[in-house]
């Protein structure tokens, strides 16, 4: 009798997940995204990681924006990368196409008037000033309202860990790189770490 139960609930489930496969795929794809994005806190001394066109890839975020670390990425592939077999010591270094980019809610205002001719009427718009929209802040400070921020893309990477001789390693670390960047194969580095 149980086991009837169990046939019939693993069935309804097999069912429901066939039915809502993408769905499921999307929810999965969510949750890896929460789990492996960077959570904003670091502790260490100056970070000095450039990516292409000069930008820093370190830089303190201004007020009110999410916190974006480089850093905090390659430590994380670094645990990530360490913690897999035959890998040994690891190094990572991200470079970065940009820096990250925050869009802010804007207000402006327009004025208009309409002009009466002989036998058409016009419109006439002129241009008023944008103003930033800002909040009020604890202890009478503003800040502008963020609606979005835009993490930078990956240009590259390179790693250094003890196992890059071993080509089943190098495939795994390649694969993991890849992964969690985002970038293609030609633009990753591994690289054999010296004794």
């Amino acid at each position: 009798m149980d086991s009837e139960k169990i046939k019939g609930f693993t069935q309804k489930i097999t069912g429901v997940l066939k039915k809502y496969k993408y769905a499921a795929a999307v929810v999965i794809v969510g949750l890896l995204l929460v789990m492996l994005a960077p959570s904003g806190k670091r502790s260490g001394g100056a970070d000095n990681n450039s990516g292409a066109g000069g930008a820093s890839a370190r830089d303190a975020p201004e007020a009110g924006t999410a916190v974006f670390s480089v850093g905090e990425v390659e430590d994380r592939l670094k645990d990530v990368l360490g913690a897999a077999q035959g890998v040994g010591r690891v190094e990572v270094m991200l470079t970065l196409k940009s820096s990250t980019e925050t869009i802010y809610a804007e207000e402006s205002r327009a004025s208009s008037r309409v002009l009466r001719d002989e036998s058409t009427v016009y419109e006439q718009t002129k241009d008023g000033e944008t103003n930033l929209k800002t909040v009020q802040q604890g202890g009478g400070s503003e800040s502008p309202v963020v609606i979005k921020t835009i993490c930078p893309e990956y240009m590259g990477a390179v790693i250094i860990c003890d196992g890059a001789d071993d080509a089943a390693v190098r495939g795994r670390v390649l694969s993991a790189v890849l992964s969690a960047t985002g970038i293609t194969s030609e633009r990753v580095a591994i690289l054999k770490m010296k004794a």
